[in-house]
């Protein structure tokens, strides 16, 4: 979502692991990535504010009692100043390409061995409620929030552990090197990542170029 002077990005990732409890993965991801669209429409959120508008999110779906679990990274821009605001929650997340080069790449999170940490809502949760915890407070509280100063031209690449766990930094700069456009970019980014499974999953790249005209460019 974007206004005149920021914007929010975000991507969500459900665990393959609910099936066994009988939950789609892909709705509990969707729902909450839904309500951080529709909030950050609001104007209630500033721009160094991307983990309030994931944890009201997330308040949204318990409220919905959408049962599953997901990873989350969430970015805001600020189109005026440049700056980079970020949430991550798991192994979702993002890396910045300056001058053909990875500069930065976010952290990951994993509880126990191969586990990332997720957001997640059961029907055995409302225990916890029942006992006075606030479960997304509990849940949010670890997530990593960073600041990182963009500038023009600078690539944003924010995608699942399906690439990442997958495409090293040096190919990442190997196929932005050769490819024409963001939209380009990124389906090589996938293409690669299938291709060479180390760890077989599914994979979605979202991509953008800071600019001067749009602040943006999508891909």
């Amino acid at each position: 979502m974007q206004r005149d002077q920021y914007t929010f990005i975000g991507i969500s990732d459900g665990a393959g692991g609910n099936l066994m409890y009988g939950y789609d993965p892909r709705v509990f991801s969707e729902a909450l990535m839904r309500h951080c669209s529709e909030l950050s429409q609001t104007g209630k959120y500033s721009i160094s504010e991307p983990k309030r508008l994931l944890c009201d999110a997330f308040d949204r779906v318990q409220a919905e009692k959408c049962f599953g679990s997901a990873t989350a990274c969430v970015l805001s821009i600020d189109g005026q100043t440049g700056r980079l605001h970020s949430v991550n929650i798991g192994d979702s997340g993002y890396v910045i390409v300056r001058q053909g080069y990875v500069v930065y790449r976010s952290q990951s999170q994993e509880m126990n061995g191969d586990c990332p940490r997720q957001l997640d809502v059961y029907p055995w949760t409302a225990s916890l409620k029942g006992q006075g915890l606030n479960y997304t407070q509990i849940s949010v509280f670890d997530a990593i929030c960073q600041t990182f100063e963009l500038e023009l031209n600078d690539i944003i690449i924010l995608s699942t552990d399906g690439l990442f766990d997958n495409v090293s930094d040096f190919q990442i700069e190997q196929i932005l090197a050769r490819s024409n456009s963001l939209k380009q970019a990124a389906k090589e980014l996938v293409t690669y990542a299938v291709r060479y499974y180390v760890k077989p999953d599914d994979i979605l790249v979202l991509m953008a170029r800071v600019t001067t005209n749009t602040n943006l460019l999508y891909a």
